[in-house]
């Protein structure tokens, strides 16, 4: 990919340590989506892009104090994604951004995604009958997972009526009630701990064992299905991932530049085969 000469230098593909040639790890194809929100100077990013079988797509905003950036989807010079211990991403532009509506502006983002975001997880337990017929859903995790209790079960499938359904994570089981109103959820009744503390809807656990059984349900459906997510698939906590942008103006100098810790927001950056 080519350098913005006089607004970042030239970098060479090979780095000296010690004497030795280091080479940079090879180019990836990839799919990278980011937002994200600098409380301290009030800058806000928010894009898409990717680099698929030699095509090459962006579509990035960044805003701050005076200053209105886009890139000309699908114009983009340059985009190398890389797995180096975290997973990176490089978008070079040549003349290929506005800034303010004025176009013709040279851009380097650089971006870290350090933090992906896991699997969500998400049990399904079934009741059936007469005569009753029960499908429950239990997951063992090789690493402890970070969980969070939910308020409430739906029913994507049949009635809940006042029926009882049990959701077990590690050593606390959870007991949910149905909603007669609507037959809809199972709502949160309370969550038994052998260790005696009180534990509530959103509270955070670590666990390697989860279970999820309906106990009992309206008996107005021959089948009822129930859902429970544990882990949404969100963005966890841990080192957050790292942004930096450079914009030239158009007699080849810097226009603006900007680098943070993304604190408040999430870049996801996926390598393909």
């Amino acid at each position: 990919m080519k350098r913005l000469i006089g607004l970042i230098g030239v970098c060479s593909i090979i780095f000296l340590w010690s004497g030795n040639a280091v080479a940079v790890p090879p180019i990836q194809d990839c799919t990278v989506t980011g937002a994200g929100f600098f409380v301290v100077g009030g800058e806000v990013f928010v894009g898409e892009a990717s680099d698929i079988a030699g095509v090459e797509t962006i579509n990035w905003v960044h805003t701050a104090a005076g200053i209105v950036f886009t890139t000309m989807t699908p114009d983009a010079d340059g985009i190398e994604c890389r797995l180096n211990g975290t997973v990176s991403a490089d978008f070079l532009g040549t003349g290929t951004a506005s800034v303010n509506g004025v176009p013709g502006h040279s851009y380097l983002i650089e971006i870290e995604d350090n933090r992906p975001a896991p699997d969500a997880v998400v049990l399904v337990a079934s009741i059936a009958g007469p005569p009753t017929v029960r499908a429950n859903d239990t997951r063992d995790f090789v690493s402890p997972l970070t969980v969070v209790i939910p308020p409430f079960l739906p029913v994507t499938e049949g009635d809940s009526g006042r029926g009882l359904a049990m959701l077990r994570l590690d050593a606390i089981t959870c007991f949910y009630r149905g909603d007669e109103t609507t037959s809809e959820t199972y709502e949160l009744t309370f969550c038994a701990d052998p260790d005696g503390p009180h534990l509530m809807a959103g509270d955070m656990l670590d666990i390697i064992h989860a279970e999820l059984r309906i106990m009992t349900d309206a008996r107005s459906s021959e089948l009822t299905v129930v859902e429970a997510e544990i882990a949404s698939g969100g963005p966890v906590a841990g080192i957050p991932d790292t942004y930096s942008i450079v914009i030239g103006d158009l007699s080849g100098g810097i226009l603006y530049s900007f680098a943070g810790a993304v604190e408040d927001g999430d870049i996801a950056i996926t390598l393909l085969p």
